[in-house]
């Protein structure tokens, strides 16, 4: 049987959750907190106990409407079963009845773009990431750096992202959530600002390496200003920064998937791509 989850199986589907992604219960629990499951979460039920869930999250691509699909999980003795399939099958089908055009979802490793693509998801996002030495970053003494608001780094990832590209977009209740959810894996969102030209920064500070996830820029702030700013926060010898797998950088960057994406409304779909020249971005997800 498939349906949405309710409250009393929230401790269940905590231990499935830990019990398939090995993440600790305080980040089960900020997900479930933070998303209920008789709203969010689609189970496959054994009896009266969850044996397979997956997680669905409202996103926007410009004006139209659709789902995030996260957390697809099976209990071990279950697999083998079809169960994530069949989940797969009920999410389009509340999707549609909703009246979303899409669902987007990043496999947990290369191999599952096979498997989704069974389902109708075809690889459509990609990211690019380089790593750039402490001492090839300038050295910027003005500017400012300070925490944001979930309506600021809402708009400025916006303003950096949507104009020109498919852009896939978390709206402000998200990225609250997501700035829980990045302060308690280690990361940190902050406000940059240089010459008058704003930005955001998502960072996961380590000892030797910064990752920087996001830089969500406005014009007049270029990727390596950003950094010479965090450069002041941060000691570490390396920044690894993810970008739009199109963006200029110099020396270029290394291209990977980054995610899928199953359309349920063509004419959407031809309205969301026209005129897009750069390449479509996702990022923030929930990996």
């Amino acid at each position: 049987m498939i349906r949405f989850g309710d409250e009393g199986m929230r401790r269940e589907l905590a231990v499935l959750w830990r019990e398939c992604f090995g993440d600790p219960e305080e980040y089960a629990n900020l997900f479930f907190d933070n998303h209920p499951p008789k709203k969010h979460t689609l189970v496959s039920l054994a009896g009266e106990c969850p044996v397979s869930m997956l997680s669905l999250l409202p996103v926007t691509a410009g004006k139209a409407q659709g789902g995030y699909i996260y957390a697809v999980a099976t209990k071990p003795d279950f697999r083998r079963r079809g169960l994530a399939g069949e989940l797969l099958r009920a999410a389009e089908r509340h999707l549609k009845e909703q009246g979303k055009s899409f669902s987007v979802l990043t496999p947990s490793m290369p191999s599952l773009y096979n498997y989704y693509e069974k389902y109708g998801f075809y690889p459509l996002f990609s990211l690019g990431e380089t790593i750039v030495r402490r001492e090839k970053i300038p050295t910027i003494q003005d500017g400012d750096i300070r925490s944001l608001s979930s309506r600021e780094f809402f708009s400025l990832r916006k303003a950096a992202f949507e104009k020109d590209r498919l852009f896939i977009a978390w709206d402000e209740n998200e990225l609250s959530y997501r700035k829980k959810e990045i302060a308690l894996t280690g990361g940190e969102i902050l406000g940059l600002c240089w010459n008058q030209a704003r930005g955001a920064a998502v960072c996961y500070p380590g000892k030797e390496e910064i990752l920087i996830k996001e830089l969500a820029l406005e014009e007049g702030l270029a990727p390596i200003q950003a950094l010479g700013l965090l450069k002041r926060r941060y000691s570490a010898g390396y920044f690894r920064l993810r970008l739009p797998s199109d963006y200029p950088f110099p020396g270029g960057l290394a291209v990977s998937k980054a995610g899928c994406i199953c359309w349920y409304d063509n004419q959407v779909k031809e309205v969301v791509l026209r005129d897009k020249r750069l390449q479509p971005y996702m990022n923030l997800v929930l990996d």
